[in-house]
């Protein structure tokens, strides 16, 4: 049985408060462990997105540098079988702002 003392602080307690309190930390303890579980394997899952996401960005990138390359190609083979420069110099989805504007002296 839960005795006070004076002061109204607990001084011993019962066998069936203990047994209760320990199920109770168990029980606690099993919830906290659950959790945690449940977090990691949504971690994983979102980890494992972000891989997914990352192999597909790779992939769109070599896409893209493949078709640069294609295009840079083709201007190339344009200008070289034309006497005169006609050919732009810059694809026309590139933004120039970025790359000086061309001049007679330098080649693209």
């Amino acid at each position: 049985m839960l005795k006070l003392s004076s002061h109204g602080n607990e001084t011993s307690v019962g066998p069936c408060f203990k047994a209760q309190r320990k199920e109770q930390e168990i029980a606690e303890e099993e919830e906290f462990r659950r959790r945690m579980l449940e977090k990691f394997a949504e971690d994983d899952r979102v980890e494992q997105m972000n891989a997914q996401r990352r192999r597909m960005k790779m992939a769109e990138h070599k896409r893209e540098v493949e078709r640069l390359a294609a295009v840079k190609h083709a201007m190339y083979a344009a200008g070289s079988s034309q006497t005169n420069h006609a050919a732009p110099c810059h694809p026309p989805h590139l933004p120039t702002q970025h790359h000086p504007p061309c001049s007679p002296t330098l080649v693209c």
